[in-house]
């Protein structure tokens, strides 16, 4: 009995020290910085409309033909299959710097 306490003690710490003989993590050089989207004009370039509704209220489009929810409490557009496309601007969390990794055209689809 005691052969197989001792076995089974020394099997656990077997695997309970791996994790400390392994390397550093994939991503353990990888620099992480917070970024900041900024969509300009999305909402005003739609691919295809797709189903909008307009909980509360009654929908309404503008002389741009831009929808909007009249006579509504929130104001809310509920979109189904739209898509839409716009231009984005990312910056820099800490010093507000554009960062031109993550800028440019984006593709939305709800």
């Amino acid at each position: 009995m005691k052969n197989i306490a001792t076995f089974l003690l020394s099997i656990s710490l077997l695997l309970l020290s791996l994790p400390a003989f392994s390397g550093p993590p994939a991503d353990a050089g990888v620099k992480r910085t917070e970024v900041i989207g900024e969509d300009d004009w999305a909402i005003t370039n739609p691919i295809s409309l797709g189903t909008i509704t307009c909980p509360g209220g009654e929908l309404a489009f503008d002389a741009v033909g831009m929808p909007y929810c009249a006579d509504s409490n929130t104001g809310r557009l509920h979109y189904r299959d739209a898509v839409f496309w716009g231009c984005v601007t990312a910056r820099n969390a800490v010093t507000n710097e554009i960062d031109p990794r993550m800028t440019g055209i984006a593709y939305y689809e709800i």
